[in-house]
């Protein structure tokens, strides 16, 4: 009989390859040490793993990575993501991930975290409450955009620096500007060059005359994941990577709330996708609610209204938004919309509830805002 715990210290060796081996023997080869360092190149990762052990023998393991998502000043949600969810290929059907899922739940209620996410297959985490959501944008550059609609930037004095190479000074610069970002990970700065590196993404410090102006991560298909530097400088920072990519165009990485920026690369790319970005499970739906709403005001007119909603199992709000001001609060009022909670996630926070009927009870409010970067999912 398998017996359910976390595991302990001195495991690590035997979680990393276990995990290894289940994703390799399913997918393609795996090195999670290359792949997540932030979590699996450190010492005493092992607490952070749900484990199913038979007779000494790891089974089946999930894991929680707790963090702080910080949206603005003032703002933010502690987040606990899900990840390395993996079975042992002859045990599977025997329920370990359900009981393993629920314990990660548990460890999140404890640890007071206001919403768990995860990357995965839908169907398969919709048993476990949820849902897909997030707005991200991907907008693909061209060598004809960039011959045309860029013609004029000056690249010349652009260079990458991959940050192995960087001085601890080059690397004290751009972290300064990851700290402009929001809806972005807190990041300590030890951590912060190590992080970046996740699923193989490489950190690169943006140079303009020799002079740090931020960082970028390049995806291993060449693309740029995250990045920050100053706003003045993506024209001329999108022609030399197009140089550097040899004119076989990329695709650059937008959130929702960088208004200014899709509005520049509108008019610029050959063209862009619209994809949600995580699977969200909601643990704490009012500070989650509130949070977003808060958000999503600081950048965009969100125009007066209330609502009132009711998310099955878990509670019932009035959201408004008066005079530029929001606020979420519980209330026994009659709902104007009553849903489960994997469709209350799909309509506030998927990029289609610009396109469902329901959506009229917020106004202008949707899609609200809740996406992470790459380099902070796990």
């Amino acid at each position: 009989m398998a017996s359910y715990h976390f595991a302990g210290i001195g495991q690590e060796a035997d979680l990393l390859d276990f995990a290894n081996f289940v994703f390799s023997y399913s997918h393609r080869p795996h090195d999670f040490r290359k792949l997540l360092p932030k979590v699996y190149d450190q010492p005493a990762f092992a607490p952070l793993h749900a484990v199913a052990e038979e007779n000494g023998r790891v089974r089946a393991m999930a894991a929680l990575l707790p963090g702080t998502l910080r949206m603005m000043a003032g703002v933010s949600l502690k987040t606990g993501y899900v990840g390395t969810v993996s079975v042992h290929p002859y045990s599977r059907g025997e329920g370990h991930m359900k009981k393993l899922m629920l314990m990660l739940e548990d460890r999140a209620r404890e640890e007071k975290m206001d919403v768990m996410l995860l990357g995965g297959r839908r169907q398969r985490y919709n048993y476990f409450g949820y849902e897909r959501g997030g707005t991200a944008l991907r907008f693909r550059i061209s060598r004809d955009n960039v011959r045309h609609a860029l013609k004029e930037a000056h690249a010349q004095d652009i260079t990458f620096l991959p940050i192995e190479e960087a001085s601890d000074t080059q690397i004290d610069e751009a972290y300064a500007r990851y700290k402009t970002l929001s809806m972005v990970s807190e990041r300590s700065r030890a951590a912060f060059p190590v992080i970046l590196k996740s699923w193989e993404h490489k950190p690169l410090l943006v140079l303009e005359n020799n002079l740090v102006q931020g960082y970028l991560t390049e995806t291993p298909d060449g693309d740029i994941a995250e990045w920050a530097f100053f706003a003045e400088c993506l024209p001329p920072v999108l022609k030399a990577w197009d140089g550097r990519k040899g004119g076989a165009g990329f695709f650059i990485r937008v959130s929702q709330h960088q208004v200014d920026i899709i509005t520049l690369l509108g008019g610029i790319a050959e063209g862009f996708e619209v994809s949600d970005s995580a699977m969200i499970r909601p643990i704490n739906w009012k500070k989650v609610l509130l949070a977003a709403l808060r958000f999503k005001s600081s950048w965009y007119p969100m125009r007066d209204a209330k609502a009132v909603i009711d998310v099955a199992g878990e509670g019932r709000w009035l959201m408004k938004v008066l005079d530029g001001v929001s606020d979420v609060q519980e209330t026994s009022d009659a709902a104007d919309i009553s849903l489960g909670g994997s469709q209350a996630v799909q309509l506030l926070f998927s990029p289609l509830s610009a396109l469902q009927t329901q959506a009229a009870c917020f106004a202008n409010w949707l899609p609200l805002a809740l996406d992470l970067p790459a380099a902070d999912g796990f």
